[in-house]
């Protein structure tokens, strides 16, 4: 993802869950009163820990010389802390758009995931001074509250809707006391509401390790048939709508590239049975898929030889190598091939989508 993407980003709210006034104030009463101690205590500790990661900061910094001394990551720095006070300077102060940097920090963690953490504190204290500290343990506390949400998504897709409202509202307040409040203050428009709670559980799924290929159709199918069930949007949800959401999950691809070439139509097919195709329909796309498989590989090695032929000739001797090339692998293709290549599109070097391409 781009960065400037990232800092333009407006926040995306987590797991938004539309709920009763009933629920609203019955969790809001009862978690607020029995556990305002420990809250009081969490946010004490969570701040704590950010004003001494501040006040050391410098000092770390002073002893990360080889990363202090990188001049990429010196001019990094500097173009988002510019960036970052261009953006966001005015609004700052406002916590959807503290919340929004996590992902500023997650991204800053994957490419530097060494010193990430502390440049991301660095760039932030530079940025803004005043709410550095605010910033930092908010995010702490979207970490904690996250990783619960992650470690509970299979027993709260069991509960009923009331059910599961008022457990992620109590753990809304507990972590984030009356800041709940602005982070989900959305959540009273239905339509948005519908669509980041499926947004937010395809989030969830994207990044679930340690979950059955079978256990993340199955909280998809129902978080889908939750929200729309009974509306008219439910008429645009179809088989091949929840199959295309399902297998571009980046965590069912990367269980699919794992898997043996058997192992994987035995998946796929499981995975539409699931889905509700008719044994018929299964047959049909296990048929399709072998088709594109035995594609795939042909085109990985026309790229692979095709690199060799860029790396030893040059000019029209190259262009004229790569004709041949082409009709070698593609056949009556190779005249289509060509002219995606001439338009910059490079058909096999586009992500390979296990079960849709």
């Amino acid at each position: 993802m781009n960065l400037k993407k990232i800092i333009n980003h407006k926040p995306l709210l987590i797991i938004p869950i539309l709920i009763s006034t009933f629920i609203y104030y019955f969790y809001y009463d009862s978690s607020v009163d029995q556990n305002s101690a420990e809250l009081l205590n969490e946010s004490s500790n969570s701040i704590t820990q950010v004003k001494t990661k501040r006040n050391n900061i410098e000092q770390k910094i002073a002893n990360e010389s080889v990363w202090l001394g990188n001049p990429e990551l010196s001019e990094f720095i500097t173009d988002m802390v510019n960036q970052l006070k261009t953006k966001h300077i005015h609004e700052i102060q406002q916590v959807n758009i503290q919340a929004s940097l996590q992902d500023l920090r997650n991204l800053i963690l994957e490419r530097y995931p060494k010193e990430g953490a502390e440049v991301f504190e660095y760039i932030i204290t530079q940025a803004f001074t005043e709410h550095a500290e605010e910033i930092l343990a908010l995010i702490t506390k979207l970490d904690i509250y996250q990783a619960w949400h992650m470690e509970n998504l299979i027993g709260l897709n069991e509960m009923n809707v009331l059910e599961r409202d008022g457990a992620l509202w109590e753990k809304r307040y507990k972590v984030f006391s009356n800041l709940a409040d602005e982070l989900w203050e959305k959540e009273t428009d239905q339509k948005e509401y519908k669509q980041q709670v499926v947004q937010q559980t395809l989030k969830s799924l994207n990044s679930a390790k340690d979950m059955a290929l079978n256990e993340r159709l199955y909280i998809l199918q129902n978080t889908i048939e939750e929200q729309y069930a009974d509306t008219p949007q439910s008429l645009l949800i179809n088989k091949g709508l929840m199959a295309n959401m399902y297998f571009r999950l980046d965590s069912v691809q990367k269980d699919l590239s794992q898997m043996s070439d058997l192992q994987r139509q035995q998946t796929l097919a499981d995975s539409r049975r699931q889905l509700g195709y008719s044994e018929e329909n299964i047959t049909k796309l296990t048929k399709q898929d072998k088709k594109r498989e035995k594609r795939w590989k042909n085109g990985y090695e026309y790229m692979q030889e095709r690199d060799q032929l860029a790396i030893h000739y040059q000019g029209d001797d190259l262009q004229h190598k790569l004709r041949d090339l082409r009709t070698e692998f593609f056949s009556h293709e190779a005249a289509t091939i060509e002219a995606e290549e001439k338009s910059g599109f490079m058909r096999y070097e586009r992500p390979r989508v296990y079960g849709s391409n």
